[in-house]
């Protein structure tokens, strides 16, 4: 099942305030993600230190979060952009890993477990692998 996100007509500034649980995303740059090991990881990594990190999951194009708590979230998602943009120079990397900005929607909290069950199976629904267990640049915690 998907995550439960806005009903229809719930405007966006106000339910992100009333709302504490939240899917952020953003995007790759010029680079598939999970090509470069050290970063993904890094990303991975970068994430599970944040307390509030209910689930993530590093896909080829994005990074899906799922976050208990989105107090300083710009602040967060610039971390762990920049963490990894600085390990991915040192790699060698040129293009940019990450795009501009980030998109946020409010998780209504009626079934959190199903929220992180939807952004855990990702890469299951987008072919990518046939078990989750196959993909390491995921994090579930509920």
């Amino acid at each position: 099942a998907q995550p439960t996100l806005l009903p229809p007509g719930v405007e966006h500034r106000a339910a992100c305030a009333a709302h504490p649980v939240h899917l952020v995303l953003f995007g790759a740059g010029c680079i598939d993600l999970t090509e470069c090991v050290p970063v993904a990881l890094l990303v991975i990594s970068r994430a599970s230190q944040e307390l509030e990190t209910l689930a993530c999951c590093l896909m080829p194009d994005r990074f899906e979060w799922l976050l208990a708590d989105r107090r300083e979230l710009a602040d967060r998602v610039e971390r762990v952009k920049e963490v990894s943009t600085r390990a991915g120079g040192r790699l060698g990397l040129r293009d940019p890993v990450w795009s501009c900005g980030f998109a946020e929607l409010p998780v209504v909290p009626d079934d959190l477990s199903s929220a992180a069950r939807a952004i855990q199976e990702l890469p299951v629904r987008e072919r990518l692998v046939k078990s989750i267990l196959e993909w390491p640049y995921q994090l579930r915690r509920i």
